[in-house]
């Protein structure tokens, strides 16, 4: 008798902690993948109850890839400290670490699962990677632009020089005036290369917003093609801005981008400024007046 109420407290003892252990567990028999008993974490994670869980196999709550790969191989001896992706009730995927140990369960050899969600944890190193990529691309695209624009520089010279050698009203003065405009256009962009890159600081002045949505405007028009109708609403007494030209330019044209994307059978494309006042959410009544440039579609999303 006393060895009888030992067992049964130290079983009590084994399933309370399985019950309320913080991390998600599960046994499961061998042969069939059946659930056996899932403790309080597991339900929590993957939405089911415990009586649904016992209507599961393990391969049934896994990915359709990952399912097929634990077909190939056996639970017991593939699931030991590897990473699979489970899918919950509500149907999202999630990444689980799982180390599974043979176990006795009612004198019948189990797995017992003992689970770790690594979702977030593996998003983060995701988005580390991301971010030594985007790092060495900048480096990268930082020397190109530092070379491509000492040629720019001589270009943008000898342009130059040619506008001023020929006489008023030589018609070669107009090209070489191109070639200037041109080159500056490109220093413009190998700028936003060495602002990307970390290796050259903005250069803001004082713009007319309205001038430089009127000198993109043939470019853009040809960028969103016949289908669009690209559509300026520019204020005539719109206030001037202090923003890098290059920087600008790249914004709009990106938004104008999108915006043709979203119409792929064509529509209707507006550009509007206007004049936006002070921000009333400032804490300082000393707020500078505002101005603003908006994107417009008739797309979807």
């Amino acid at each position: 008798m006393p060895t009888k109420r030992l067992l049964t407290d130290r079983d009590k003892r084994f399933r309370l902690l399985f019950e309320e252990h913080p991390q998600p567990m599960w046994v499961f028999d061998l042969k069939t993948q059946k659930f056996l008993e899932v403790n309080k974490a597991a339900i929590v994670l993957y939405g089911y109850t415990k009586a649904e869980f016992r209507r599961l196999r393990v391969a049934d709550i896994l990915a359709e890839e990952d399912a097929r790969r634990l077909a190939t191989e056996s639970a017991a001896s593939a699931m030991p400290a590897s990473l699979w992706r489970h899918r919950t009730k509500g149907g999202r995927l999630i990444e689980v670490e799982t180390a599974v140990h043979q176990v006795d369960y009612d004198g019948e050899k189990a797995g017992l699962a003992v689970l770790m969600d690594v979702t977030e944890r593996r998003r983060l190193e995701e988005q580390l990677r991301q971010a030594q990529k985007m790092e060495a691309v900048g480096m990268l695209a930082g020397g190109v632009a530092h070379d491509f624009n000492n040629l720019l520089t001589i270009i943008t010279g000898y342009g130059q020089l040619i506008h001023n050698n020929l006489p008023p009203g030589d018609p070669n003065r107009h090209s070489a005036d191109q070639i200037v405009k041109a080159g500056e256009r490109a220093a413009a962009l190998t700028r936003q290369l060495l602002a990307f890159s970390r290796r050259q600081v903005l250069q803001p002045k004082v713009l007319d917003l309205n001038m430089l949505v009127k000198t993109l405007s043939t470019m853009l028009q040809r960028l969103i093609g016949e289908d669009i109708d690209l559509r300026l609403v520019l204020s005539p007494d719109l206030g001037r801005v202090n923003a890098d030209p290059g920087q600008l330019e790249q914004v709009l044209m990106n938004l104008v981008v999108n915006a043709r994307d979203a119409m792929p059978e064509g529509g209707i494309l507006t550009i509007e400024t206007r004049n936006a006042g002070p921000d009333r959410d400032s804490a300082t009544s000393k707020s500078k007046a505002r101005v603003m440039l908006s994107v417009s579609d008739t797309g979807y999303g």
